[in-house]
């Protein structure tokens, strides 16, 4: 018997319904994955290299996310900008030390690439939210890249200054 409609494959054993919470987060970790392609298109069109390698990288941790949340195992994350999810997680907690300036919200003539990238960061945090796991590693994995990508914005901020 083939696939039922509301069915799909969890891993190579077992089907679920689609509301699975497991999908759900799958589902939302993809759609995470394509606003990185959006928001590295966008920045590719503003000529910003340096952003589309970051979010390139970014991208390299949603996909080594949800290889370990196929696989059942803790995510190993490649470093964005040279720096782990960790630190970059701390840095977005005092983005004044590091960058000079304070929490902020993009401002639309700031280019559609900052714009995105805070779409991106609340788009992360729906994914966290959605994994009810008990692997931690997951969860503290969407919660640095949320970090990550408001170190990103930062970074876009102290640029134009």
């Amino acid at each position: 018997m083939g696939k039922q409609q509301f069915y799909t494959s969890l891993n190579n054993e077992s089907m679920v319904r689609k509301d699975d919470k497991r999908i759900v987060f799958r589902g939302l970790l993809d759609g995470v994955m394509a606003d990185i392609c959006f928001c590295a298109a966008l920045a590719y069109n503003e000529g910003n290299a340096m952003l589309c390698s970051r979010l390139q990288e970014l991208n390299e941790c949603c996909k080594a996310v949800m290889s370990a949340h196929v696989k059942g195992t803790e995510p190993v994350l490649p470093k964005i900008g040279g720096k782990d999810l960790k630190t970059l997680h701390e840095m977005s907690h005092d983005p004044g030390k590091f960058f000079g300036c304070g929490h902020f919200l993009p401002e639309p003539e700031q280019g559609l690439a900052l714009a995105w990238l805070n779409v991106l960061r609340t788009g992360i945090r729906d994914a966290e939210r959605a994994c009810e796991e008990e692997n931690q590693g997951i969860q503290n994995a969407m919660n640095w890249m949320s970090g990550a990508v408001f170190v990103m914005m930062c970074e876009q901020i102290s640029l134009r200054k």
